[in-house]
């Protein structure tokens, strides 16, 4: 019962807010309920009632807020290959599954087609600073959640797909003295660790961008829970956004920049040999590594099939069955392929990966922001598990790459407004005198 309940109790709450809030906080209201929607209830272990009803009510709630902001839509920056990828993974990623399963995955393409564009429309309106409380009060609660799992015994919140919630038979590699791996509200370790991850990253930054030191703290709690969920692809993956964060703050000064990339060409190749010839043979030897070795090395007899599955796909539905019939070929046991570059190849094609690859070069060459160390986050942990297989972790992709183009259209609109430049809907919004009613916060 409580599985129908908290979507609806969700949709219930976010549309009081929604029509309470100004106008041009309806977009960031649609944004933060489907953010809730996909941290409270997973996409694995909840039945099919209660998954149709969280789809469903959280494509209602954005086409509310889109409705509710729709003058935004006018001149919006469209971030349209992240739309065409969406649509395109739910459609050929839908090949031969039961129609149920493409009703889903159908619905899934349309909530995250219109959280991209709710998210553009939601900086435009109003910056990037909404993302701080939000993603602060989500780190907070799953951190109180993965305490009480790992050190008052309390039981997960949702079990896992295959029915169990106990925690003791996955050791934490990080803390071996707790009993597990907490998985929070996720319904998983390694969903919780990438979203604690995504939590620090946006602390950090408002951080150092506020040099507050309760920002800086929130980041640290953050991490901690990162240990609890003892996820180490969410560390490789932090690491590879304040790389890529430290790197872009010196891009532009080379004395400082040229060294700084040959330290990191040498170093990163020599920690990461030091750390698997001296420290880590129990991750060498571990099923989770060999398995994912074993998909890289397999993977390109997924280049060997029928070309036009080569080209679009056999489905995500295909998988297992690939797996099983040694296509691919990790760890016996194991039905997931662990790796999101490869799942899309096999799911969706070369033209589904292709697109997926113009996604990210798109997110990342569009400035050195809060957006784009957030698409290298999420871009990293691709490399450890099936993430878009997660509508929470999609929807954090999401999140990451609309925002560089919200950014984008918002610096746009205020370069034009200091130009005198003003589109036909800013036009309309001015008093016969001349005075400007609204005007377009800065990201």
């Amino acid at each position: 019962m409580i599985q129908l309940v908290l979507p609806l109790a969700i949709f219930a709450g976010s549309v009081v807010v929604l029509y309470r809030v100004p106008r041009d906080w309806a977009s960031w209201t649609g944004v933060i309920s489907a953010i809730v929607m996909a941290v409270l209830v997973p996409s694995f272990s909840t039945s099919a009632p209660a998954a149709v009803v969280t789809i469903m009510s959280t494509v209602v709630m954005l086409v509310l807020a889109l409705w509710r902001d729709r003058g935004v839509l006018a001149g919006l920056n469209v971030p349209l290959v992240l739309l065409i990828f969406i649509g395109y993974s739910s459609v050929f990623g839908a090949a031969q599954a039961p129609i149920a399963l493409v009703l889903q995955y159908l619905a899934t393409g349309a909530l995250l087609m219109l959280l991209s564009l709710a998210v553009v429309g939601a900086v435009v309106r109003r910056g990037l600073s909404p993302l701080l409380p939000t993603f602060g009060i989500v780190l907070v609660f799953q951190f109180v959640i993965s305490f009480g799992e790992e050190f008052l015994g309390t039981k997960a919140v949702w079990p896992r797909a295959d029915g169990t919630d106990n925690i003791t038979h996955r050791v934490n590699a990080f803390l071996p003295s707790v009993i597990g791996r907490a998985m929070g509200s996720t319904a998983h370790p390694i969903p919780l660790g990438m979203l604690f991850g995504f939590c620090v990253v946006v602390c950090l930054w408002f951080a150092l961008r506020r040099r507050s030191l309760f920002y800086l703290a929130l980041g640290v709690l953050g991490i901690v829970g990162m240990a609890l969920s003892g996820t180490r692809s969410a560390f490789v993956s932090l690491a590879g956004a304040l790389l890529f964060w430290l790197v872009s703050a010196f891009w532009r000064k080379k004395a400082v920049l040229i060294p700084l990339i040959a330290a990191l060409v040498i170093g990163v190749p020599a920690a990461i040999f030091f750390v698997f010839a001296n420290l880590g043979s129990g991750v060498r030897n571990s099923s989770s590594f060999v398995h994912r070795i074993g998909i890289l090395d397999t993977a390109s007899n997924l280049f060997k099939r029928d070309p036009l599955e080569v080209l679009f796909g056999t489905g995500f539905s295909s998988i297992v069955g690939l797996i099983e019939d040694g296509v691919i070929q990790g760890v016996d046991g194991i039905g997931v392929v662990d790796q999101e570059f490869v799942r899309t190849l096999a799911g969706t094609g070369v033209i589904g990966l292709l697109l997926m690859l113009a996604v990210i070069v798109l997110g990342l060459i569009r400035g050195s922001k809060l957006p784009s160390l957030l698409v290298v986050f999420v871009v990293v942990g691709f490399a450890a598990f099936d993430s878009l297989s997660w509508r929470l972790i999609f929807t954090l992709f999401v999140v990451a790459v609309a925002s560089v183009y919200g950014v984008g259209a918002a610096r746009r609109n205020n370069r034009e407004s200091h130009t005198g430049l003003r589109t036909e809907d800013e036009q309309k919004r001015r008093r016969p005198g001349g005075t400007k009613v609204t005007s377009v916060p800065p990201a």
